[in-house]
């Protein structure tokens, strides 16, 4: 059998990567593997400034951390 011992599952927050998302948990809890979680977000026009930047920050955190908590596996 194959060691796998991480999984990357990349997320954009929709419906199809949820279930992306919940097939990388079961991925990762079959192998004892080490799940990461990856958003990418679009760079933001340099005349937005460092407020809007931190606080969309702030805001895809919270949503990744919300996804990862609503699909999470016990031993995930």
């Amino acid at each position: 059998m194959i060691d796998i011992n991480r999984v990357l599952c990349p997320i954009d927050f929709s419906p199809f990567s949820e279930r992306a998302l919940t097939y990388g948990m079961k991925l990762a809890s079959w192998y004892g593997a080490r799940l990461q979680v990856l958003h990418v977000m679009p760079l933001l026009p340099p005349s937005s400034g460092n407020d809007l930047a931190a606080s969309s920050r702030q805001l895809t955190a919270r949503n990744l951390l919300s996804t990862i908590d609503r699909f999470r596996l016990a031993d995930v």
